[in-house]
């Protein structure tokens, strides 16, 4: 499973090769730094109503297709009153397999703005998307970093590195095979 470095958290978005599609929503915090740009053929970047930036859309209607960005980097408030219907564009644009690292803020009890843990897993929960990954950090200010992915039932494409071994029994079928032949 992915895990987020807490040195870099972006860079879990980095794997699977250079022609992953990225998205970049909202402005990310001053202290999260982006994933290097090399590892993705395509990059779009997004600004919320009220920021500024060279696409900017609604986050219940975000101008992509279905399946569109293997990765997401996506920063926001979540505001409670729609967040399944926030997050549940944002399962629309993700491929199958897909990775979304999201910057959401944080709050303990006794501040208003924000999520608590249990509250945003919930909400997560219901918008099917299952969570590989937890931080809680100081960007300055306090945020989720939460790695996601689709709950379609399929894992996240090459995000670790296996090793291919040669058959061995394959080697030893060919001779079997020939000695039949010859009524051995």
């Amino acid at each position: 499973m992915p895990t987020l470095d807490p040195a870099r958290p972006a860079a879990a978005l980095e794997a699977g090769g250079d022609t992953a599609r990225l998205l970049i929503a909202g402005r990310p915090p001053a202290k999260l730094a982006e994933p290097d740009e090399v590892h993705f053929e395509r990059i779009v970047r997004l600004a919320w109503p009220g920021q500024v930036g060279p696409v900017t859309a609604d986050p219940t209607r975000l101008p992509f297709v279905e399946a569109m960005f293997d990765r997401v980097l996506l920063t926001s408030q979540l505001p409670r009153a729609r967040a399944r219907t926030d997050l549940r564009e944002l399962w629309r644009i993700m491929a199958p397999a897909a990775l979304a690292l999201l910057a959401i803020k944080a709050r303990r009890w006794w501040q208003p703005v924000g999520w608590t843990q249990p509250d945003l897993a919930q909400a997560l929960d219901d918008a099917m998307f299952v969570t590989h990954d937890w931080r809680v950090a100081t960007l300055p200010k306090r945020w989720h970093l939460v790695l996601v992915g689709k709950a379609d039932g399929l894992r996240p494409a090459a995000v670790q590195a296996t090793t291919v071994t040669a058959p061995v029994a394959a080697t030893n079928l060919g001779r079997a095979a020939h000695q039949g032949e010859d009524g051995q």
